[in-house]
């Protein structure tokens, strides 16, 4: 892997990396909106993550679409369940988890 490529993929990693405390201290302090948004903003990334992943490496093609379509349905699933107390987003937030 050359260093332009590798660093493209470090990148996301590290932005995931410095992002993770600034979310976990937000989930116990802040009200829904910055909760839904910081959470979006780390599954973003993870996301992210995974299709500079499947980009970097087209061998493994068949392989990688599928962890980035579950990591879709996990996105989706962190944006319903931030609605707690709407019972049908937090069904669809929980189904989407367990289809990915």
């Amino acid at each position: 892997m050359k260093v332009g490529v590798s660093m493209f993929f470090i990148v996301p990693c590290l932005l995931m990396t410095l992002w993770l405390p600034f979310y976990i201290w937000t989930v116990y302090s802040s009200d829904r909106s910055v909760i839904l948004k910081t959470k979006l903003t780390a599954s973003t990334i993870f996301l992210l993550t995974g299709i500079v992943a499947l980009i970097l490496n087209p061998e493994t093609f068949q392989y990688a679409i599928f962890i980035v379509i579950a990591q879709i349905f996990g996105f989706t699933g962190d944006a319903l369940l931030v609605f707690k107390k709407n019972i049908k987003s937090f069904k669809l937030g929980i189904t989407s988890f367990l289809i990915g």
